[in-house]
């Protein structure tokens, strides 16, 4: 292993790593504030776990699987997500590794006896991938988060126009149309309901 040009491409390597895990952090942040305000980003449970981030962020994506407008952006942030797990799977063994120090230099093993080479083309390669990662999921989650406000905002308005045409609807519900409703409820017994619908239909009864 070239100490020094392999070192100063893994000491990079760690830079951009470290913002593909930021990235996905605030990726789940994001998707999960859309439904509590309250939330803040140090309070993630799997904060600084990237591997569980990404499995939180795959579960976040699954909001989306009723609007099909969304879909080719929920597939770039998945295939996103596959290219993350490949920099854990390079990055996370020559993390948690043996270092052995001979006469020729440094070499990494795994905890089973495994060499795990680490070249400066290597690093370099998975630089691009972590990049890469952080771009894709920065770009098309902000997208999907714009989305998820646009459909919370139509979703109030159909609440609300639906409230005023209940209240409108109210307004206009006679005594008779009450009784009919709990009949349709079964909210009354079944021996008041005969003489509910004559008291509705007795025009002697004042209204």
């Amino acid at each position: 292993m070239n100490l020094d040009a392999t070192a100063c491409a893994y000491g990079l390597f760690q830079v951009a790593f470290a913002e593909m895990v930021e990235s996905l952090a605030v990726a789940v942040y994001e998707l999960r504030k859309h439904r509590d305000n309250s939330l803040t980003i140090n309070l993630l449970p799997n904060l600084g776990k990237p591997g569980r981030l990404l499995t939180d962020l795959k579960k976040e994506l699954r909001q989306f699987e009723e609007y099909d407008a969304q879909d080719s952006y929920v597939q770039e942030v998945r295939r996103a997500c596959g290219e993350a797990q490949k920099v854990l799977d390079w990055r996370n063994p020559r993390i948690h590794c043996r270092i052995l120090r001979t006469e020729t230099g440094v070499s990494l093993q795994s905890w089973g006896g495994e060499p795990l080479p680490l070249t400066a083309e290597d690093c370099w390669a998975y630089i691009n991938r972590a990049i890469a990662v952080s771009t894709t999921v920065q770009a098309y989650v902000h997208h999907l988060v714009g989305a998820l406000e646009f459909y919370r905002a139509v979703d109030d308005v159909h609440a609300e126009i639906l409230a005023r045409e209940y209240d409108d609807m109210a307004d206009e519900i006679t005594p008779e149309d009450e009784i009919y409703a709990q009949i349709l409820a079964d909210e009354i017994s079944p021996e008041d309901r005969d003489q509910s619908v004559i008291l509705a239909e007795d025009p002697e009864i004042p209204r």
